[in-house]
Protein backbone atom coordinates (compact mmCIF):
# COMPACT_ATOMS: atom_id res chain seq x y z
CA UNK A 1 0.00 0.00 0.00
CA UNK A 2 1.21 3.67 -1.03
CA UNK A 3 1.68 5.72 1.78
CA UNK A 4 -0.86 8.30 1.11
CA UNK A 5 -3.38 5.66 1.34
CA UNK A 6 -5.59 4.14 3.66
CA UNK A 7 -7.39 1.01 3.54
CA UNK A 8 -10.72 0.64 5.23
CA UNK A 9 -13.45 -2.36 5.76
CA UNK A 10 -16.16 -1.27 4.02
CA UNK A 11 -19.85 -2.07 3.45
CA UNK A 12 -23.62 -1.07 2.05
CA UNK A 13 -26.43 -1.47 4.57
CA UNK A 14 -30.37 -1.91 4.01
CA UNK A 15 -32.64 -1.52 7.41
CA UNK A 16 -29.39 -1.67 9.55
CA UNK A 17 -28.37 -5.36 7.65
CA UNK A 18 -25.22 -5.68 4.97
CA UNK A 19 -26.99 -5.05 1.77
CA UNK A 20 -27.10 -8.22 -0.28
CA UNK A 21 -28.07 -8.95 -4.15
CA UNK A 22 -28.79 -12.24 -5.31
CA UNK A 23 -24.82 -14.07 -4.48
CA UNK A 24 -23.17 -10.02 -4.03
CA UNK A 25 -22.97 -9.28 -0.58
CA UNK A 26 -21.86 -5.81 -0.22
CA UNK A 27 -19.15 -5.52 1.99
CA UNK A 28 -15.21 -5.51 1.79
CA UNK A 29 -11.92 -3.64 2.36
CA UNK A 30 -11.51 -0.54 0.16
CA UNK A 31 -8.60 1.87 -0.27
CA UNK A 32 -9.45 5.66 -0.18
CA UNK A 33 -7.59 8.27 -0.98
CA UNK A 34 -7.12 11.18 1.84
CA UNK A 35 -8.71 14.27 0.26
CA UNK A 36 -11.55 16.96 0.70
CA UNK A 37 -14.07 14.31 -0.75
CA UNK A 38 -12.05 10.98 -0.03
CA UNK A 39 -15.93 9.26 0.81
CA UNK A 40 -17.08 9.99 -2.82
CA UNK A 41 -16.24 6.45 -3.76
CA UNK A 42 -18.33 4.82 -1.23
CA UNK A 43 -21.00 7.32 -1.78
CA UNK A 44 -20.99 6.10 -5.43
CA UNK A 45 -21.56 2.83 -4.96
CA UNK A 46 -24.08 3.01 -2.49
CA UNK A 47 -26.08 5.56 -4.65
CA UNK A 48 -25.44 3.10 -7.56
CA UNK A 49 -27.75 0.22 -4.97
CA UNK A 50 -29.97 2.99 -4.05
CA UNK A 51 -30.92 3.54 -7.44
CA UNK A 52 -31.09 -0.28 -8.41
CA UNK A 53 -32.93 -1.42 -5.02
CA UNK A 54 -35.51 2.11 -5.11
CA UNK A 55 -34.71 2.73 -1.34
CA UNK A 56 -32.23 4.29 0.63
CA UNK A 57 -28.60 2.86 1.07
CA UNK A 58 -26.17 3.30 3.96
CA UNK A 59 -22.38 3.43 3.31
CA UNK A 60 -20.04 2.67 6.15
CA UNK A 61 -16.26 2.81 6.60
CA UNK A 62 -14.46 1.20 9.49
CA UNK A 63 -10.81 1.15 11.40
CA UNK A 64 -9.99 -1.44 13.84
CA UNK A 65 -13.80 -1.83 14.84
CA UNK A 66 -14.77 1.52 14.79
CA UNK A 67 -16.77 3.92 12.62
CA UNK A 68 -14.89 6.36 10.85
CA UNK A 69 -17.38 8.00 7.93
CA UNK A 70 -20.30 7.12 6.89
CA UNK A 71 -23.83 9.12 5.10
CA UNK A 72 -27.00 7.41 4.10
CA UNK A 73 -28.04 8.19 -0.05
CA UNK A 74 -31.29 7.93 -1.95
CA UNK A 75 -32.61 6.66 -5.13
CA UNK A 76 -32.35 9.53 -7.46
Amino acid sequence: MRPTTHEFDTELLRGGEVATLGAVVYRGRTVIQPGPDRWAPLRRWAQGLADQVGGPVTWRARAEDTVVAEGTVFPA
